[in-house]
């Protein structure tokens, strides 16, 4: 009996060790639970977390995007703006070509015609001048040919 009692005791002790042992498991094993359960909600978080930043990167893009495409609406207007300045600007530049073109055609007339008319003028003026000393050569003869007559008198 003795060793009866002796093995049941022994398996009384291996029985509260392996008790212990599982005990210990479980407290591990809880404490695990717990470990995991805190990283979940860390995780849980963290993903919340991240999910708002992409919500929050895509709200912030699509403003973005949005200021970008309408600058780029306000540039094009301005450069077209620019563009039909420039192209009045081009026609003012065009008609004021053609204004100067027309005032170098009646400036080359008036040239052409004053030059006509100092050569007309020069012409005259050597008319005048043949005739005046056709006066004087007449006048002359007349003065010598009644000088003439006086002295044969």
């Amino acid at each position: 009996l003795k060793d009866g009692n002796d093995r049941l005791l022994d398996s009384e002790e291996e029985n509260k060790a392996v008790i212990a042992r599982i005990g210990k498991r479980v407290e591990d094993i809880k404490e695990l639970e717990m470990l995991n359960f805190r990283l979940e909600e860390r995780l849980g978080s963290r993903e919340e977390l991240l999910v708002q930043k992409d919500e929050d990167l895509n709200n912030y893009i699509e403003l973005h995007q949005d200021e970008l495409k309408n600058m780029e609406l306000r540039l094009h207007k301005v450069i077209d703006l620019q563009r039909k300045d420039l192209q009045q600007r081009d026609r003012e530049i065009i008609m004021l070509k053609r204004y100067i073109e027309k005032y170098e055609d009646i400036l080359d007339e008036a040239e052409h015609v004053s030059h006509e008319q100092r050569r007309s003028l020069r012409a005259r003026e050597d008319r005048i001048g043949e005739l005046s000393m056709a006066i004087e050569r007449r006048e002359n003869a007349d003065f010598l040919s009644q000088f003439d007559k006086m002295c044969t008198f």
